[in-house]
């Protein structure tokens, strides 16, 4: 828990694999940074059917990768970034939210949080499908403008969304490079 003077439980190496039989996980508080122990916050590593993935009020701090999933067969009904602050991300080899199999999920949710220097793409869908996705009232600043090739911009989207994709009251600062 955050203390009177603003300080975070702080945790170091944290890389969260997601796997068959895990259902939720909820991280909640925490100052996160994976000294080199740890690409990803979280990946799912064998298919999993989860009720949800939050992430609220963390500050995160040198990770290649938010959320990656490159399983098949996996299925999550709801996602919640809420008040992330990430910043000194890797800026080349990650796309920060990242999606490459064909599974199908419910909603997205990624508000309220600012993402600051780092990541190759912002969020990228490769395949599958969402119910919802929703962005806003987030600051990005300096991220997602990787020169490195593989840069698919700050929403590389090519999954189906079927009831909307909402994307409000987002600023934009010191965007550059052909991808911005």
């Amino acid at each position: 828990e955050t203390t009177l003077e603003g300080k975070k439980p702080v945790i170091q190496g944290l890389g969260v694999g997601l796997a068959t039989g895990v259902t939720m996980i909820h991280l909640e508080d925490l100052s996160l940074d994976p000294v080199g122990k740890a690409s990803c916050l979280m990946e799912v590593k064998s298919a999993v059917q989860m009720t949800s993935v939050t992430q609220k009020n963390l500050d995160l701090t040198g990770y290649l990768k938010l959320y990656y999933d490159n399983v098949a067969e996996s299925s999550v009904s709801e996602f919640l970034f809420d008040g992330i602050y990430a910043q000194k991300m890797a800026n080349s080899g990650g796309d920060f939210i990242d999606f490459r199999q064909a599974n199908n999920h419910g909603t997205m949710t990624i508000q309220n949080s600012t993402f600051f220097d780092g990541a190759r793409s912002f969020l990228r869908l490769d395949k599958g499908s969402f119910i919802r996705i929703s962005v806003t009232n987030n600051t990005f600043a300096s991220f997602a403008v990787a020169e490195d090739g593989n840069n698919k911009g700050t929403l590389y989207v090519r999954a189906a969304i079927t009831d909307g994709f909402i994307y409000t009251n987002n600023l934009f600062l010191n965007e550059t490079g052909s991808k911005a």
